[in-house]
């Protein structure tokens, strides 16, 4: 979904289950929002916070106001801000627990395989590397969704044997030198790579 320099993702399975992975900045929520209703989405089987950023997070409050929700993912890590408190309020306030996302969970939606192959550990200096790291895998199509996980995290998973051929990267971080290395992209060897990010944002893209 565009919205800018930001994230946001939308999975619609096979068997009509939806899935949204982040939702752009706080002033990306109402698009978000009438974007998931133009295309037919009624309510969402999964949401997933990738990190607590507020190009990730920020349109998701207007969501899970707008939509009803099954379950909530997201990687352990606090994080001082206004806006991941709204978050987490809108969370409690809907009566949803917060499932972790973290390398190993399995995400149960019906005609697809879903689930996190990041974060691997529980401690990073950077929030970036805490990222929750999606793998979707339909009949003979793959796709890993990086979030903005950095290289410590990319080493991690390379470690952890848990990274494997993909046709789709929606590649790390937004496409920042941080990301991406190059024994990264050889294990996932992509077809395809998709950045998500602004024309003309303030980091050179």
């Amino acid at each position: 979904i565009d919205v800018g320099q930001g994230d946001s993702i939308l999975i619609q399975t096979p068997a009509g289950e939806n899935m949204l992975i982040d939702a752009g900045n706080p002033e990306e929520g109402d698009k978000v929002v009438n974007y998931l209703k133009n295309q037919g989405v009624r309510d969402l089987e999964a949401v997933v916070a990738t990190h607590p950023h507020a190009d990730h997070i920020g349109g998701l409050p207007a969501v899970f106001k707008a939509l009803p929700v099954a379950r909530v993912y997201m990687p352990g890590v606090t994080y001082s801000s206004e806006l991941f408190g709204q978050l987490l309020q809108v969370i409690k306030d809907k009566g949803l627990k917060i499932n972790m996302a973290r390398a190993g969970v399995n995400i149960p939606l019906n005609g697809i395989k879903a689930g996190f192959i990041a974060p691997v550990n529980d401690h990073y200096e950077d929030i970036n590397n805490y990222s929750a790291v999606v793998r979707v895998d339909y009949g003979e199509n793959s796709f890993i969704l990086a979030g903005d996980a950095q290289t410590p995290s990319e080493d991690e998973m390379l470690g952890a044997g848990s990274l494997s051929r993909a046709q789709v990267l929606k590649v790390g971080h937004h496409g920042s030198a941080d990301s991406s290395s190059p024994a990264f992209l050889k294990a996932v060897a992509p077809e395809y790579a998709i950045i998500m990010c602004g024309s003309g944002n303030d980091y050179g893209g």
